[in-house]
């Protein structure tokens, strides 16, 4: 089934999505996110005397960068879809309330 554009949603519909859309927001960044990007601060500051300290590739640290980013990436498109969102909940919001 083809997804509907934003504009021609209901406003009910509109609030049901953004709120999953929030859901899977939050989820992945606190899931999927934060957790790479730990992962990688971990990666390139680790301390004298760790395991490993003086052995990590230059390859290591560009897989683990290239996650983060695409985490990022993802991130966004979530961003700009619930953005798009708030914009047509917004506009449909104001036509009820001023009549347009």
């Amino acid at each position: 089934m083809a997804e509907r554009a934003v504009d021609q949603l209901t406003l009910r519909e509109l609030f049901n999505d953004a709120e999953r859309l929030t859901r899977e927001l939050t989820e992945h960044i606190d899931q999927g996110f934060i957790p790479k990007s730990q992962a990688l601060s971990r990666l390139v500051s680790p301390s004298p005397g760790d395991p490993g300290y003086d052995q990590i590739e230059d390859l290591t640290v560009r897989n683990q960068v290239a996650e983060v980013l695409k985490s990022e990436d993802f991130t966004n498109q979530l961003h700009e879809k619930l953005a798009e969102y708030y914009t047509a909940i917004e506009r449909s919001v104001s036509r009820i309330a001023f009549q347009e």
